[in-house]
């Protein structure tokens, strides 16, 4: 059995990245960029269901960190 304050969820590193370009079009100017948020695919659980010892979902994942999610989109200045 695990004594209190020693058992803990995964640790947990998420790393996003962005990239943009600035492009003046005459009085437009546009910003197109993407955003990819956690890049590394971590799939870390943050929650469990039950801490309880001797339960049938003990130390089940209830929650868990999405996955590569992907953003596109554009800034329009005139």
């Amino acid at each position: 059995m695990d004594q209190p304050g020693t058992l803990f969820t995964p640790r947990m590193n998420q790393v996003d990245f962005s990239a943009s370009k600035s492009l003046v079009l005459g009085w437009l100017t546009v910003l197109p960029k993407i955003d990819v948020f956690n890049a590394l695919n971590s799939d870390d659980y943050t929650a469990v269901e039950t801490a309880q010892y001797n339960a049938a979902a003990y130390l089940r994942p209830s929650q868990v960190l999405q996955g590569r999610i992907i953003r596109v989109g554009v800034d329009m200045r005139w």
